[in-house]
C-alpha cells in the first residue's frame, strides 16, 4: 500500500513540478516561522531576565506607596528614626526623545551616594569622559546610554532635548554609561540621573519607591512599623505580573508559529 502511494505521488508530482515546489516552499516557510519565533522568544526572555537583574541587583524588598508613589519624609524616617537599615530612594518614569517623539526611554533617578553595591547601577562602567560630579551638582545632568550617544552623536557636555507630559526637557550629558553583563552598545539602558535632578525633571516632590537590602529579621522589624499610606513588599512581586503577561504573550507566539507550520 505504501509503495502504491508513493508511486503514486512521485507520478502526480512529476507531472505537477510546480505544486511540489510550493508544497516545499510551505514547509519550509513554516519551519522557518518556528525557528524565528522561538529565537525571538528566547532572546526577549533574556534581555528581561537582565534587566529584572540591572534594576534589582541586590535589593531584596521594596516599599511603595499605596497610591503609587511615596513622599521623601518616608524615606527620611526609614533612616533616621528605623535605622540603620541599607536604603536607596527611586524615582522612575519615562520620556520620550524630542527628535524621535515614538521613542519613549526609561528614566531612573536614584542616590549616587547610596547606589554602591545596592544592585547592577553599581556595576555601570562610565565612559572615558564621563563627569559624575556633574551628575550631582550639574541641574538636569544625566548618564545617557552609550548606544543613544553614538546614535546621536551626542559628546559630554551636549543638550539631549526629551519630552515630558507634553513639555520640553534639556538633558546635559554629563557622560556616558554602559554595562558589563548587557549589551556591549548598552541599549537596554535607562537614562542615569540624581535623584533631585529626576524629581525636577518630572517636576514632583516624591519618590517611586524606596529599594532596600534585609535580613528576614529586619523584613519583619520594618514590616511591623506599619509605614502610613505605604507596604513592605519582596522585591521579586514588582515584576511578577509583568513576567506573567510576558510568558503569556510568549505562549501566544509559539502558538502561532505552530498554526503557521500547520498551515505550511
Amino acid at each position: 500500500m505504501i509503495g502504491l502511494l508513493s508511486l503514486a505521488a512521485s507520478r502526480f508530482y512529476l507531472k505537477h513540478p510546480w505544486q511540489l515546489f510550493l508544497a516545499v516552499t510551505g514547509i519550509a516557510l513554516g519551519v522557518a516561522v518556528f525557528v524565528g519565533v522561538d529565537l525571538a522568544n528566547d532572546s526577549a526572555r533574556r534581555a528581561f531576565e537582565l534587566s529584572e537583574d540591572l534594576v534589582l541587583g541586590r535589593v531584596t524588598h521594596q516599599i511603595v506607596g499605596l497610591d503609587g508613589t511615596l513622599p521623601n519624609s518616608v524615606y527620611r524616617d526609614l533612616r533616621i528614626e528605623h535605622g540603620p537599615v541599607q536604603a536607596a530612594p527611586v524615582v522612575e518614569d519615562e520620556v520620550r526623545l524630542a527628535v524621535s517623539p515614538e521613542r519613549r526611554i526609561n528614566v531612573i533617578g536614584i542616590d549616587p551616594l547610596e547606589e554602591a553595591g545596592l544592585r547592577g547601577f553599581s556595576t555601570f562602567l562610565p565612559g572615558a569622559e564621563s563627569n559624575l560630579e556633574r551628575l550631582i551638582v550639574e541641574p538636569l545632568a544625566a548618564l545617557i546610554p552609550e548606544a543613544l550617544a553614538n546614535e546621536f552623536d551626542l559628546a559630554v557636555g551636549a543638550r539631549l532635548e526629551v519630552i515630558v507630559d507634553g513639555r520640553r526637557a534639556s538633558l546635559f550629558v554629563a557622560g556616558t554609561v554602559r554595562e558589563a553583563a548587557l549589551d556591549p552598545t548598552g541599549a537596554n539602558l535607562p537614562i542615569v540621573m540624581d535623584i533631585a535632578s529626576a524629581q525636577e525633571l518630572f517636576e514632583t516632590n516624591r519618590l517611586s519607591r524606596i529599594d532596600l537590602v534585609l535580613s528576614n529579621a529586619e523584613a519583619e522589624r520594618i514590616d511591623q512599623l506599619r509605614l502610613a499610606n505605604a507596604r513592605l513588599l519582596p522585591a521579586e512581586s514588582s515584576n511578577a505580573t509583568f513576567s506573567e503577561i510576558s510568558r503569556a504573550f510568549r505562549i501566544n507566539l509559539v502558538a502561532l508559529s505552530l498554526l503557521a507550520l500547520l498551515v505550511g
